[in-house]
């Protein structure tokens, strides 16, 4: 991986965000298909290749292709995430880092996560979160020497 470990997990809480904004997008289209939400004239029906509900279910199908394919990626990298963080010696740490990239459909703040380690947010955002890092950095290294 040429890419730093905290780039790499921060990249994790980016495909995360991404994929909730997708799956409410995707919820969007959806409502967009249901009865009257696309006016069609009484008098005639068009089913010509520019169909209103034609062209938002392709835009549905899109949005699903991309939003399996972000999954995919998300899953790989939570994966890789977790064999580094599981390489970690320190418990603290490891815990630092699930609740602040992996854990949960949305990531945690700095102060739930200083709140839940029964630390000050200050602490756990600078000192702790920084040999966090650097203990994933060396647990990164021996994964990929092995």
């Amino acid at each position: 991986m040429t890419e730093d470990i905290k780039m790499f997990l921060n990249r994790i809480r980016d495909e995360k965000k991404e994929l909730i904004h997708l799956r409410l997008h995707k919820e969007d289209v959806r409502l967009s298909l249901l009865p009257g939400a696309i006016q069609y004239d009484k008098d005639r029906v068009n089913v010509s290749p520019d169909d209103p509900m034609l062209r938002m279910i392709q835009k549905l199908e899109k949005v699903e292709e991309k939003e399996t394919e972000n999954e995919e990626k998300l899953l790989g990298d939570i994966e890789l995430a977790n064999r580094i963080i599981a390489a970690m010696p320190t418990p603290e740490h490891r815990t630092l880092l699930r609740l602040r990239y992996i854990d949960g459909l949305q990531p945690m703040e700095w102060r739930e996560i200083a709140d839940a380690m029964n630390y000050s947010e200050d602490h756990t955002k600078g000192k702790l979160h920084g040999k966090a890092i650097a203990e994933a950095r060396i647990a990164l290294q021996k994964i990929e020497h092995t």
